[in-house]
C-alpha cells in the first residue's frame, strides 16, 4: 500500500482518492481527529488516520494507528455480530421467543417477543419503567445490589405491544448481553463473550467499554460549535435534539421529534433517551453499555463488518482464511424485519433480522451509525466494509454524516473505476 500524504497510514493503489477524500475531510478548518479503515473481499485496502486524539492546550496528543475512540451506537451493531455467532452455532435462532432462552424474560407480557423483535427495536423496551440513575446501573453491574440487573430487565414491561418499531438508544445493549449471558454455554456477558471469542483470538481492538490497561491511548470528545450550545449531558435532550434535527425529513417530522424530545416528558422519545438519569458516555466509560460505549479503531470495526461482508470468512496478513460465520447466517441477520416510521426517532428507517439499520438504496448493504458521525459499513454484495471513527462531535443532513459519506463515495467511486 502508499503511504498517505498528511497523517498516518496508506492506501492500496487505486484507492488514492479515498486518501484524497480523507485529506478534504481532515483540511476542512473544523476537523479535530478521525481515522477510516477500508476492507475489500477481507484484505485491507484503506488504514487513514489523522489530527488529534487529545485536543487539550495543556496535552494535546496526535491520532495515532492504534488510537481508540467510542463509536457510540455503532456499538450496537458489534452486539449484533455477537448475536451472529450464537446463532451461526446453532445456540439461539431469531425466530426463539427470548424467554426460552431467559425465562424469567417473559414476566410482565415478554413471553412472546423473538429474539429477532428485541433487535430489530420491535420489544417495545426502548426505556425502563422507571428512569434509574447512573450510579444505580454501576451498583448493577458491580453487583453491590440485592436485586440483580438481569433480574431488573426481566421484569421489565414493554412500552408497546403492537409490533411497531421505535429505536432503542441505550436499553437494547442491556438485554442483549443478557441474552448473550443466557445463550452462553459459558454465561458470559457480552463484553466477556466477545473477548475470549473475537477480540483476542482474531487481534481485533473493540472493547465493550474501555480497558483499564495503563497504556491504552483513547480520543477525547471534542463537540462541534452546534453541539457545544447543548451543554451537559451528551445524551441529554438538547444535545440529541441537536444532532438529530436535520436528520429528519420532512420538516413536520423534525418539529414533532423535537416537540417529544424537548417539550413533552411523559413521550416515550424523551424517555427513551432519558431512561438513566446523569448518563455521560464519558461516565460510563467503563461500563458494559453495548448499545453506546463501544471503543475501537477505524479498522478494528471495518475489520468486524468485513468478517460479515466477505461472507464470514476473515482474511489473515500471511493470506490464510478462517471461516468465522457461514454465509447463510448473514443472509438472514441482514435480510429485512420492519420498516416505516419509528416511533422513537419519528422518522422512517428499517432495520433487519439481526438489528442492522438499512439503506433500500443499497441492497446488500447493512450498517449501523454513531452519534456525532461514526459509521459502520458493510456490503455483501460487494464484499466491501467501512470504518469511520471521528472525535468531531456533528449533526448531518441524512442518515450518514457528510464526513462518511464523503469518503464512503470515495471508495466506490475507486471500486468501479477498478472494474472499468
Amino acid at each position: 500500500m502508499e503511504s498517505s500524504g498528511g497523517g498516518g497510514g496508506e492506501v492500496a493503489a487505486g484507492f488514492e482518492a479515498v486518501r484524497d477524500a480523507f485529506e478534504q475531510v481532515m483540511s476542512n478548518g473544523h476537523e479535530k481527529g478521525a481515522a477510516v479503515a477500508v476492507f475489500v473481499r477481507g484484505v485491507q485496502v484503506v488504514d487513514l488516520w489523522g489530527g488529534v486524539a487529545v485536543a487539550s492546550k495543556d496535552n494535546a496528543r496526535p491520532w495515532q494507528q492504534d488510537t481508540l475512540a467510542n463509536v457510540y451506537s455503532c456499538t450496537k451493531g458489534i452486539a449484533n455480530f455477537c448475536v451472529m455467532l450464537l446463532v451461526d452455532r446453532g445456540l439461539v435462532r431469531y425466530d426463539d421467543p427470548v424467554s426460552k432462552h431467559w425465562p424469567k424474560f417473559s414476566q410482565n407480557g415478554k413471553q412472546e417477543i423473538t429474539v429477532t423483535q428485541l433487535l430489530s427495536h420491535r420489544g417495545g423496551l426502548a426505556f425502563f419503567e422507571k428512569p434509574i440513575t447512573i450510579d444505580l446501573l454501576t451498583e448493577f453491574q458491580q453487583g453491590r445490589t440485592e436485586e440483580t440487573f438481569s433480574d431488573f430487565l426481566a421484569r421489565q414491561p414493554p412500552q408497546w405491544i403492537d409490533g411497531a418499531h421505535g429505536y432503542h438508544p441505550l436499553t437494547i445493549g442491556f438485554f442483549v448481553s443478557e441474552l448473550i449471558r443466557h445463550t452462553d454455554p459459558k454465561h458470559r456477558g457480552i463484553r466477556d463473550f466477545f473477548n475470549e471469542e473475537v477480540a483476542i483470538p482474531y487481534n481485533i481492538d473493540f472493547y465493550f467499554g474501555i480497558p483499564t490497561q495503563d497504556d491504552i491511548v483513547t480520543a477525547t470528545p471534542a463537540p462541534s460549535n452546534e453541539a457545544k450550545k447543548a451543554r451537559g449531558n451528551p445524551y441529554s435532550v438538547g444535545r440529541v435534539a441537536r444532532l438529530y434535527w436535520s436528520k429528519v425529513n420532512p420538516p413536520p417530522t423534525s418539529l414533532e421529534f423535537v416537540q417529544a424530545l424537548m417539550v413533552d416528558k411523559t413521550s416515550r422519545t424523551f424517555r427513551a433517551f432519558n431512561t438513566i438519569e446523569g448518563f455521560t458516555p464519558w461516565r460510563a466509560r467503563y461500563l458494559e453499555v453495548g448499545a453506546a460505549i463501544g471503543y475501537c479503531t477505524a479498522t478494528a470495526l471495518a475489520q468486524l463488518y468485513s468478517i460479515m461482508s466477505n461472507n464470514g470468512m476473515m482474511v489473515l496478513k500471511s493470506g490464510k482464511t478462517i471461516q468465522v460465520l457461514n454465509k447463510s447466517t448473514i443472509e438472514e441477520a441482514i435480510s429485512p424485519a420492519v420498516q416505516g416510521k419509528d416511533l422513537i426517532l419519528l422518522k422512517p428507517n428499517e432495520f433487519s433480522r439481526g438489528g442492522f439499520a438499512l439503506d433500500s438504496s443499497s441492497p446488500g448493504a447493512f450498517f449501523h451509525a454513531g452519534m456525532g458521525g461514526s459509521l459502520g459499513w458493510g456490503d455483501l454484495k460487494n464484499q466491501i466494509s467501512f470504518g469511520f471513527v471521528p472525535n468531531l462531535l456533528v449533526s448531518s443532513s441524512s442518515d450518514y454524516d457528510e464526513r462518511a459519506l464523503l469518503l464512503r463515495t470515495a471508495v466506490y467511486q475507486a471500486l468501479e473505476k477498478q472494474q472499468s
